[in-house]
């Protein structure tokens, strides 16, 4: 298998940006902590046990306390050790594959309502290299795409080297969480939200 860079992901906002005013996150279940079942099989991801959420690119993992089987469970996975910043689950994509040109995962979900045009948006998570399959494997680029559609394991996110918001430098820190922001106007009328690396192999640091 080759190496992969790893990211676990929690705490996904996405607010519509007006200064002084209340904001509400328009993306549901944006901790993972709803969950449908607890994630219990070796294989497949398993990104559908936490509620709304799907996998638009390869088998993005979920991760939850509630899980007997230790390749699941949090803090203690099949891909290291960490501590949630909240909560009790976090999900873990692969962002770069070494000897499999644009390998990626993503995971997607319906925003509560869909975005208006012309309108300011803010963007904010948390990722955190993962202790496990990252030799030689951390990556820049993970960040968020905005869709009109959905997609999925048989029809991708585009790898297109375009991205709402997303970091530019490498992620190496596997000990802490690492924020990640930024804003943009909207374009069009947005439904969906997938977060990965949507750079490919030549577009991303590693």
């Amino acid at each position: 298998r080759a190496m992969k860079s790893c990211l676990l992901l929690l705490l996904l906002m996405l607010c519509t940006y007006f200064p002084l005013k209340a904001q509400m996150n328009l993306v549901p279940n944006s901790s993972f902590e709803d969950s449908v079942n607890c994630p219990i099989f070796l294989f497949g991801g398993q990104i559908n046990a936490t509620y709304g959420w799907y996998s638009s690119a390869g088998s993005p993992d979920y991760l939850n306390s509630c899980s007997t089987n230790l390749n699941f469970s949090v803090p203690f996975n099949s891909r290291g050790f960490q501590q949630p910043i909240s909560g009790n689950g976090y999900i873990n994509l692969s962002c770069y594959g070494v000897g499999f040109p644009n390998e990626r995962e993503a995971a997607g979900i319906k925003l509560t309502q869909p975005l208006t045009i012309g309108l300011s948006y803010y963007v904010s998570f948390f990722a955190s290299l993962s202790d496990v399959f990252t030799i030689d494997g951390a990556s820049s680029g993970l960040g968020v795409k905005f869709s009109t559609i959905p997609y999925s394991v048989s029809s991708p996110v585009p790898i297109d080297n375009i991205a709402h918001v997303y970091c530019q430098s490498i992620i190496q820190d596997s000990i802490n969480w690492k924020l990640i922001s930024g804003s943009f106007i909207a374009d069009s009328l947005y439904e969906y939200i997938n977060i990965g690396n949507f750079f490919d192999d030549q577009h991303t640091d590693t």
